[in-house]
């Protein structure tokens, strides 16, 4: 795995909750929050539901280039991924078109809201209102104490429609970035083919609405499809598209800025702001890698081999086909590393650092690297998240554990 230079602004982190996929604007996947093994499960939700992903596997090989192994591109919805405030959990489910909210201490369901399609990815809650994106083309935002809807927003407007799709009615412009918020305004993205156009929209957080200059909605033909959550910075919109490279759109105006993609850079659905680069992936046409570039679209740096990151000040923690490795963003070197079978997700809380692989979650301390705590859980842990002294785990079967301390 090779070391590389990175230039991080460290962005604030919420010590507590955990209010969006990845943790935030910037999908660090880390907080400050430190929790400790041992830990053992407290619940876990329903049976499981199987998995209902948005796009089939690709091929195993391109048989084109040698037979080279291919690694799937889009794996954001291959869970139900959570976000966490205070004492609720709230997750949505591609299997049975809900968004739930439930208490986090005993798994107690709260309320459940259903849409008309597929809740592909988890949501974010601030300010006591939960948003999120369904594959039935709409946008919602509804109270976090209730579930009551406070607004709905369809960009396709009366043009929306449902098609029949893999076994589930979808639409053309099923919103699959998930919703987040920054400054009182929405942000997300709708549309599965470029022909059709895709909505690019960022609305007032209160209403749903357009109220202020800092609110716009484009239509984009022929460009590309949203695929992945979203990442922000203080300027700009970056959108990750699958099995092409991401976009990168200007916050104030939402106009598009550009294209990544060097001839190196990979493709997917995962992308993470590192201050003034942008990770993004996690394969290209060789396998599975994780592309650096600078805001000007030019890649810095290849991670070959790897799939996940999380990042914290001092540090940058990945996941791929070798384990977990530890690179020290100043000395741009490896500080240590952990054999790993095939890990799938990792996230940083505090001085612990949690992966994700087939049938086990493993702890290690994160300053030197030793292996804190091994657990074992049912399916493939493809998502993680730490809050409030418990940590959460979602897998490929639909299902959500929830661990705390002994």
């Amino acid at each position: 795995m090779k070391a590389l230079a990175l230039i991080l602004i460290a962005s604030p982190l919420i010590a507590a909750d955990w209010p969006t996929f990845l943790h935030d604007a910037q999908r660090t996947s880390a907080t400050t929050e430190t929790i400790k093994p041992p830990l053992k499960l407290a619940w876990k939700s329903g049976p499981p539901e199987g998995g209902t992903q948005a796009w089939p596997d690709e091929a195993k090989r391109d048989e084109y280039r040698a037979g080279k192994a291919l690694v799937p591109r889009f794996s954001f919805d291959r869970a139900n991924h959570v976000a966490v405030v205070g004492e609720h959990i709230f997750f949505g489910s591609a299997q049975s078109h809900w968004m739930r909210c439930a208490d986090a201490a005993t798994g107690a369901v709260k309320w459940t809201f259903f849409t008309d399609g597929p809740v592909r990815i988890a949501p974010s809650v601030f300010d006591g209102k939960v948003y999120f994106g369904s594959d039935d083309g709409s946008a919602y935002c509804v109270d976090a104490a209730k579930g009551a809807l406070v607004w709905k927003h369809t960009p396709a407007g009366s043009g929306n429609n449902l098609l029949p799709n893999d076994g589930r009615f979808v639409s053309p412009w099923a919103i699959r970035t998930g919703v987040i918020v920054d400054k009182d305004t929405a942000y997300f993205g709708a549309g599965l083919f470029p022909h059709e156009g895709v909505f690019l929209c960022a609305v007032d957080a209160k209403t749903g609405g357009k109220t202020s200059p800092a609110h716009w909605e484009h239509r984009v033909e022929n460009e590309f499809t949203p695929q992945g959550a979203i990442v922000l910075s203080n300027d700009h919109v970056f959108l990750p598209a699958g099995r092409s490279t991401p976009w990168m759109l200007d916050r104030a105006t939402g106009k598009v800025a550009g294209q990544f993609k060097d001839k190196k850079s990979g493709m997917g659905s995962f992308a993470m702001l590192l201050g003034d680069t942008l990770l993004y992936g996690p394969a290209d046409r060789g396998g599975s890698v994780l592309t650096q570039a600078g805001l000007d679209f030019k890649a810095v740096g290849l991670m070959t081999g790897a799939s996940a990151a999380a990042v914290t000040t001092g540090m940058l923690f990945i996941v791929g086909e070798k384990g977990l490795a530890a690179v020290n963003r100043e000395s741009k070197g490896v500080e240590w590393s952990a054999k790993i079978p095939q890990p799938a997700c990792v996230i940083v809380a505090g001085e612990t650092v949690f992966t994700g692989a087939d049938g086990e979650i493993r702890a290690f301390e994160a300053k030197s690297g030793r292996e804190l705590a091994l657990m074992k859980c049912d399916g493939r842990i493809l998502g993680l998240a730490a809050a409030n002294g418990r940590l959460f785990a979602s897998n490929d079967r639909g299902q959500v554990f929830v661990f705390a301390a002994e």
